[in-house]
């Protein structure tokens, strides 16, 4: 019979945040985005004007999050992404490795219409696991080896 997974541990100076905390920090980050991507939508001619509010998004995101690991709406509400094994900020790999983790639902749904329920349903898949633990990690923070702590 195979051993067990070894336990998950959390990282130096992990706080568990909240539920709340962290759907707060997700509406500021669209709140913020909100405008930018809709001017870049509507100003920008055809698909450039998607791509332009794509690569402003993941900028925004991977940029801030590999900077201080965390985005304007994690500093707000006071939670910021960590790397799993040592509590640092992550590395840019882990923080586009996590964004492009979150976004690839919608980039399918985008490219092909006719799977946008595909996209949905990736979604759920992606965030449903921060409801439950251990260390509340959805598919994104296990895919780049974080977890999301409140700050300290």
């Amino acid at each position: 019979m195979a051993a067990p997974p070894p336990a998950l541990r959390a990282p130096p100076g992990f706080v568990e945040p909240t539920f709340g905390r962290r759907l707060g920090g997700a509406l500021v980050d669209l709140a913020v985005l909100f405008v930018p991507v809709v001017l870049l939508r509507a100003t920008v001619a055809g698909g450039l004007g998607a791509t332009a509010a794509l690569v402003v998004v993941a900028a925004y995101h991977v940029v801030l999050t590999a900077r201080d690991g965390r985005t304007l709406g994690k500093a707000a509400v006071g939670t910021r992404v960590v790397d799993l094994e040592s509590g640092a900020v992550p590395s840019p790999g882990q923080a586009l490795r996590r964004w492009l983790t979150v976004i690839a639902g919608s980039l399918v749904a985008a490219i092909a219409p006719a799977l946008d329920l595909v996209g949905a349903i990736y979604g759920v898949v992606v965030l449903v696991p921060i409801l439950s633990g251990p260390l509340h990690r959805g598919l994104h923070d296990r895919v780049a080896s974080t977890v999301v702590t409140a700050a300290s």
